[in-house]
């Protein structure tokens, strides 16, 4: 069963939210990340699909929706996470909107280190929002925080509202 920084992810239709601000730069976050998302991936079946959406000032997502695990897509994913480069601020928002946009994703996992920035940073709206996008679904995201981040409740909470798990790693 895959998992990403230990926790399992249940399902074949995965999204991972990656947090690319500057702030990754520190204490090799970012490598880090990059290992664990890589992990992660080798553990995903041969007839999963995922995605893969980076999020700092901007949200980009690698591919336009979820994508089946072939060994080129494989290849691709490990490319595009190692030209990552940690810079800016950080649109959580913008990451999960961007992730639940995908109608057939039932799994995210949403990983940063630090408090929105950029975009929409109102903790109350983000959660109204993760609510209203999931009404209809059932997705489970699933929050890695990074650091000391979890001690203001988003990521926990965000996990909460969508009967996933939260974990810190250090």
């Amino acid at each position: 069963e895959p998992t990403f920084y230990g926790v399992r992810l249940a399902g074949d239709r995965v999204t991972y939210v990656l947090d690319v601000s500057g702030s990754m730069s520190n204490v090799a976050r970012l490598p880090r990340m990059v290992a664990e998302t890589n992990a992660s991936l080798d553990l995903l079946s041969p007839g999963s699909r995922f995605n893969l959406v980076f999020f700092s000032d901007a949200v980009r997502s690698w591919g336009k929706r979820l994508v089946s695990m072939t060994e080129d897509n494989r290849r691709r994913a490990s490319s595009a996470l190692g030209s990552l480069v940690a810079d800016g601020g950080t649109n959580l928002h913008g990451g999960l909107a961007a992730a639940f946009a995908d109608p057939d994703v039932e799994t995210i996992v949403l990983l940063s280190d630090g408090a929105p920035t950029v975009g929409e940073t109102d903790q109350a709206a983000i959660l109204r929002d993760v609510h209203s996008w999931n009404e209809l679904r059932d997705v489970r995201v699933h929050t890695i925080a990074v650091g000391l981040v979890g001690a203001d409740g988003l990521m926990e909470a965000i996990a909460a509202a969508t009967e996933g798990e939260a974990i810190a790693v250090f």
